[in-house]
């Protein structure tokens, strides 16, 4: 992993989707993925994120596999996550705490502890698949 760059954000630049038991990939749409594209794919990196896929639809099989995917076809690496966990750490502790208080709406603020430790639990997660994919 020498002289590799590596991006860690909340999604991935591709978006994984399982339907009637198959998994497909798509580019991701807008924000950071799109600003970033080019030049993540132009330089010896490694992007590290959710894919959009909950943990509890997939398989063992089917989490090894994807990782393959996108470690052959997008550079990438997948943060696993509950359907408990993206209601806890993105669409609750992100959306409803930070982002309101980064934008300047401290009045739509909200403090929660169930969601506060749902942030923590996926950033744990985060900090585990980096210190795994970034040993030398």
């Amino acid at each position: 992993m020498n002289n590799k760059l590596i991006f860690i954000s909340n999604r991935l630049p591709v978006t994984i989707e399982k339907k009637r038991g198959r998994i497909s990939y798509k580019q991701s749409m807008g924000g950071l993925a799109t600003g970033l594209g080019s030049f993540y794919q132009n330089y010896e990196s490694l992007w590290i994120g959710w894919g959009g896929v909950t943990a509890d639809s997939l398989s063992t099989n089917e989490k090894e596999s994807i990782q393959q995917k996108l470690k052959a076809d997008y550079k990438s690496h997948a943060i696993f996550l509950s359907k408990m966990d993206v209601k806890q750490f993105y669409h609750g502790f992100c959306n409803r705490t930070i982002w309101p208080l980064f934008h300047y709406f401290q009045n739509y603020t909200i403090y929660d502890n169930g969601m506060w430790k749902g942030y923590q639990k996926v950033n744990e997660q985060f900090c585990d698949a980096v210190d795994a994919v970034c040993r030398y």
